[in-house]
């Protein structure tokens, strides 16, 4: 009887570990431990950065992430520091030789819908355009080019500019003071990142075209340029046809009679 009962008791316990009810620890597959391991380096390094995790940004670096290849959502990790205004990581990015200049390719979608490769923007536009002054005067310190095109052929001092006209429309039409304070505070940062960049010899798109225009006219080649670009430096245009007839010829100026020899003696006058 006693033997009965134990084994019983026996088949209770070997049913209750079979169903779970110890809750035995479930086996973690060793990759499963470390989630970035499941990532691209390159999407270690941007989280890294998003997070301003500096030490972790410095072991992806170290471990094989590339400072100058976009992530999956295409942006630069020199980019990203820029518009979270992460110096720290902006500097460990330079010493492991980020281009400070690069601008990358990215996808985007053309007029007709269609998706298109076309360049993106700098870390010093992005800094620019977030208003990230501090990573601003970090990048001009490294020798960044302030006048570095972006895809739609702007400079960072277009983006201030722009900012700029921008932050004047919408201030009048605030009606809040917390409203009317965060323009304030956004023009006077705007300021600032426009006398920082022309102090340090940065212009707008359309002053190097004007440039460009004035040394073509110096220079004494306007003959060289296109018709409608001659036209438009001031040329006068060639005369029209006055028949209105596009095979008849232009009219020919009149010939002037030949003024006489004063040197000779006109046969006419008798001595």
């Amino acid at each position: 009887m006693k033997q009965r009962k134990l084994g019983a008791w026996s088949l209770i316990i070997i049913l209750a570990l079979a169903t779970g009810c110890t809750d035995p620890e479930p086996a973690i597959p060793p990759a499963a431990k470390n989630i970035d391991l499941l990532i691209k380096p390159e999407d270690r390094l941007i989280h890294a950065i998003e997070k301003g995790d500096l030490s972790a940004v410095e072991q992806a670096l170290k471990t094989g992430s590339d400072p100058n290849s976009p992530g999956s959502e295409e942006f630069l990790p020199l980019e990203v520091a820029a518009r979270h205004g992460f110096v720290d990581a902006g500097r460990a990015l330079l010493a492991h030789h980020a281009d400070i200049d690069r601008v990358p390719m990215v996808k985007t979608r053309g007029e007709d819908g269609k998706l298109v490769e076309r360049r993106g923007n700098s870390a010093l536009h992005t800094a620019v355009a977030t208003g990230q002054v501090e990573f601003v005067k970090f990048l001009i310190e490294n020798k960044a080019d302030v006048n570095v095109r972006n895809g739609r052929d702007t400079t960072p001092l277009d983006i201030a500019k722009n900012s700029e006209e921008m932050l004047k429309g919408i201030e009048n039409e605030a009606s809040t003071p917390e409203r009317i304070a965060s323009i304030t505070e956004k023009l006077a940062k705007t300021n600032v990142l426009i006398t920082l960049l022309e102090e340090h010899g940065g212009k707008r798109t359309q002053d190097f075209e004007t440039k460009k225009l004035e040394e073509i006219n110096g220079g004494g080649i306007i003959g060289r340029l296109p018709v409608e670009l001659r036209q438009s430096t001031g040329e006068p245009k060639a005369p029209k046809n006055p028949a209105g007839n596009p095979g008849a010829s232009p009219k020919q100026p009149e010939k002037k009679p030949a003024k006489p020899d004063l040197s000779m003696p006109d046969p006419a006058l008798k001595p």
